[in-house]
């Protein structure tokens, strides 16, 4: 059976809620592929494939795949959501409507979901200005279920709290466009057949 070393480079909040859910099957098919987590953000684990310090890289969408093989995982989707007693979500009825609230939360301008969010919001001209810039978005959440503002998430990592009601899920504007997780890996390398493995099990 398949032997060997695995590195795979994730930012947190995918690990968290993607990679860590498909880790124990895999694991118990290959027992003896060895996993090392390297746990970054997105523009790190880049970086560290283009170097090829890392096997694969899970991450979301990019600008370019010029230098990657890359493979669509998951198909994910960005809402904007508050806690149920931040009153202004009632007042979102547009995209212009967010430039206007008293406290928008939004992950830091180097993430990739940050730039994809700037990026949209380019093409629309209009600009989102921040009261709090997170580099987390497990605390992002946490943050909004406190009521303390408006932000935007994945919505497939938040259905347990809008189900529930911890957040609320704002359906007043207009849906943005869909992302996808993507695995890469360096273009000019061949992967192991651990790594091959794993690229092909998921």
């Amino acid at each position: 059976r398949e032997t060997g070393n695995i590195k795979i480079g994730v930012s947190t909040t995918l690990g968290k809620h993607f990679l860590v859910p498909r880790l124990k099957n895999f694991i118990s098919l290959y027992p003896n592929i060895k996993i090392i987590i390297i746990n970054k953000s997105a523009q790190e684990t880049l970086k560290l494939i283009e170097t090829n310090t890392i096997d694969i890289g899970i991450v979301s969408n990019l600008v370019s795949y010029e230098n990657f093989n890359y493979k669509r995982l998951y198909e994910i989707h960005d809402i904007f959501v508050s806690g149920p007693e931040f009153s202004e979500y009632k007042n979102i009825n547009a995209f212009n409507d967010l430039t206007k609230v008293s406290s928008l939360i939004l992950l830091e301008k180097h993430n990739i979901s940050r730039m994809y969010l700037d990026s949209f919001f380019k093409t629309n001209l209009l600009e989102l200005n921040p009261t709090m810039e997170i580099d987390n978005m497990d605390l992002l959440i946490e943050l909004t279920k406190l009521n303390l503002g408006i932000s935007c998430t994945i919505e497939e990592f938040v259905s347990k709290e809008i189900k529930t009601g911890a957040l609320l899920k704002i359906d007043s504007i207009p849906k943005l466009p869909k992302r996808h997780i993507i695995m890469i890996s360096n273009k000019n390398f061949t992967l192991s057949l651990a790594a091959q493995s794993f690229w092909d099990y998921l």
